[in-house]
């Protein structure tokens, strides 16, 4: 997923994006969270 940075910036963007397109933010969520998964099971 990138550097700590990016991490923290996506939170921010899903942050963000629940006050202005409510909607979309769950599907956003879903997909940052998959990334996160992909990211752990490739670490080890």
């Amino acid at each position: 997923m990138g550097s700590e940075f990016a991490k923290e910036d996506y939170r921010n963007f899903l942050q963000y994006l629940s006050y202005v397109i409510p909607s979309e933010y769950a599907p956003h969520k879903e997909m940052y969270e998959e990334e996160l998964r992909i990211a752990e099971d490739d670490d080890e």
